[in-house]
């Protein structure tokens, strides 16, 4: 018996496994329906947010009495997603993270 799989279905599965495995909370950015449709700028956004780092470090300024800002820019095959506060006159980065437009795939630059 043959079985045939959707790329993105195989990828949803795989991400699904990977995360109850590792027992992570964190969801990568939603996977495209169809082959040849990008990530969405919005979905890349949501993704990186919902990373458990970015999570806590917007607790952590909401305490301080301030916000993170997340702003997302394309670069060819990617997100590139900054993660940051305004702080005294000058951005504060707190990280780059780079999202895969066909994969989801999150990767954090430091």
């Amino acid at each position: 018996m043959t079985h045939h799989f959707s790329r993105s279905a195989l990828a949803a599965l795989g991400f699904a496994a990977l995360f109850a495995l590792a027992g992570c909370n964190a969801t990568p950015a939603p996977a495209p329906q169809s082959s040849g449709q990008e990530i969405s700028q919005q979905a890349a956004i949501d993704a990186v947010r919902a990373l458990p780092e970015v999570r806590e470090y917007e607790k952590t300024l909401a305490e301080a009495g301030t916000t993170a800002k997340i702003d997302a820019q394309s670069e060819d095959a990617e997100w590139l997603v900054q993660v940051y506060e305004i702080k005294d006159d000058h951005t504060a980065t707190f990280n780059w993270y780079r999202v895969d437009k066909t994969t989801g795939r999150i990767s954090a630059e430091f």
